[in-house]
C-alpha cells in the first residue's frame, strides 16, 4: 500500500474513532440484540425497470447480520453469485462441448455506531474490512483464426472501508438503510488466455499465461443499494 494511501487511511480512522464522542449524547439504546438484512436493490431495479449502474462496482451483499450493543453494533455481510451455461458453437462440424462458468464471493465485517436524528430517522457510521474473490472459466468468448478464444481468470481483493449511512425505521421491527463508503483496496489478478481448435484442420495452440498483477487503489461507493432490515 502506498505511503499516501496509508496517511489517508490513518486520518480517516482517527476521524471515525472520534465520531462516537461527538455524537454520543444523541445515541439511542437498541433493545433488539440481533438484526438480519436483505439486499432489496435487485428486486427494486427489476420492478421499476431501472438500468444497471455502469460505474464503479458495488458489493452485492445479499444478506447482512448485526449484533447490537448499547450504542454500537458488530456487523457482517456476504454475497454469492454463480453462473454456468453451455454456449453453442458458431461453426458446423465443431464437436467441442463449450462450458462458460463464473463464481463471485464477497464478504465484510466491521463495527458501526449509530445516532438518532428523529424518532424514525437514524444516522450511522463505522468501518468495514472487506474481501472479494471472482473466478471465471470461459471456454469461448469469441472465435478467431479457427480457434475458440476463452480465458481463465481470478481476482482477489482485500480492503478497509469507512462508511456513512442513513436509515428509516418503519416500525420497531423493520427498517430501511443505505450507505456510502470510501474503500482502500489491495488487489491481485491473474489471467490465462485459452485456444480450442474448432476442427482437426487446426493444430493445438498453447495457452498464454499472463503475469500476476498486484495493485492498490481507492474506490468511492455511492448509496446505490437499499437494505431491508428485520430486528429479532
Amino acid at each position: 500500500m502506498t505511503r499516501s494511501i496509508m496517511k489517508t487511511l490513518l486520518v480517516t480512522l482517527i476521524f471515525f474513532i472520534q465520531l462516537p464522542i461527538v455524537f454520543g449524547q444523541d445515541s439511542t439504546t437498541n433493545t433488539f440484540k440481533n438484526q438480519l438484512g436483505v439486499d432489496a436493490t435487485f428486486f427494486i431495479k427489476t420492478y421499476f425497470q431501472f438500468n444497471e449502474f455502469t460505474g464503479n462496482p458495488i458489493p452485492n451483499y445479499m444478506l447482512t447480520y448485526k449484533r447490537n450493543f448499547e450504542k454500537s453494533s458488530f456487523r457482517s455481510a456476504f454475497g454469492v453469485n454463480f453462473e454456468s451455461f453451455f454456449p453453442n458453437s458458431a461453426f458446423d462440424g465443431d464437436s467441442n462441448n463449450y462450458h462458460n462458468k463464473s463464481f463471485d464471493f464477497v464478504a465484510s465485517a466491521g463495527w458501526e455506531w449509530r445516532s438518532m436524528i428523529s424518532k424514525r430517522w437514524l444516522f450511522y457510521y463505522g468501518v468495514d474490512a472487506r474481501y472479494l474473490i471472482e473466478k471465471s472459466d470461459a471456454d469461448v468468448n469469441y472465435y478467431s483464426g479457427g480457434y475458440a478464444n476463452g480465458n481463465i481468470s481470478q481476482l482477489q481483493e482485500v480492503g478497509i472501508a469507512p462508511f456513512l449511512g442513513i436509515g428509516f425505521n418503519i416500525n420497531d421491527r423493520i427498517s430501511l438503510t443505505t450507505e456510502t463508503s470510501f474503500a482502500f483496496i489491495m488487489s491481485q489478478s491473474e489471467q490465462t488466455t485459452t485456444y480450442i481448435p474448432v476442427s482437426s484442420d487446426y493444430p493445438e495452440k498453447p495457452n498464454i499465461i499472463d503475469p500476476k498483477v498486484t495493485s492498490q487503489y481507492t474506490l468511492f461507493l455511492p448509496p446505490m443499494f437499499l437494505l431491508i432490515n428485520f430486528n429479532l
